[in-house]
């Protein structure tokens, strides 16, 4: 009886002590591959947090785009979406190295729904003949990471 009074009187301590921990889910990130051909990708995006797209092995200009709806063969998207970022970016790739070709500061759903009305479709454009190795990761995950250089405008 003296030791189960003993945790209980420990309890709002222990409680204290949780209180001071910041506890915070892992943002998750789902990019399905839905085409690729000679110079493009295109992947349907959702994210419950900020995440970046990196890139790996290939080296030139690319371009992003995000759609934040739309349908593809006629089955909708993103009607609860938000972009999660910039609708374009150009960026210059010089090394071959991991490196962020795209910044999203936040989730990509605004709203509740399905899964599919909370995606953005994602093309990215890179140089022909080239196979870069693109991943979707959570924000943190890339903090490190250097960013490829902004295109320069002519």
């Amino acid at each position: 009886m003296a030791i189960a009074a003993l945790e209980i009187a420990a309890l709002p301590a222990a409680a204290h002590k949780f209180g001071a921990f910041d506890f915070q889910m892992s943002t998750i990130v789902a990019a399905v591959d839905m085409q690729q051909s000679d110079g493009m990708s295109t992947y349907m995006v959702t994210s419950d947090g900020p995440f970046a797209i990196t890139s790996k092995n290939a080296i030139g200009s690319f371009e992003i785009r995000v759609f934040e709806k739309g349908a593809i063969n006629s089955t909708r998207f993103g009607d609860n979406a938000q972009l999660p970022g910039a609708a374009y970016a150009c960026l210059n790739v010089d090394s071959a190295a991991k490196s962020v070709i795209y910044d999203a500061g936040r989730k990509t759903a605004v709203t509740d729904g399905e899964v599919l009305s909370q995606a953005v479709l994602v093309t990215v454009t890179y140089p022909k003949g080239q196979s870069p190795k693109l991943k979707f990761v959570a924000d943190k995950r890339a903090r490190k990471l250097p960013r490829a250089e902004a295109c320069i405008a002519a």
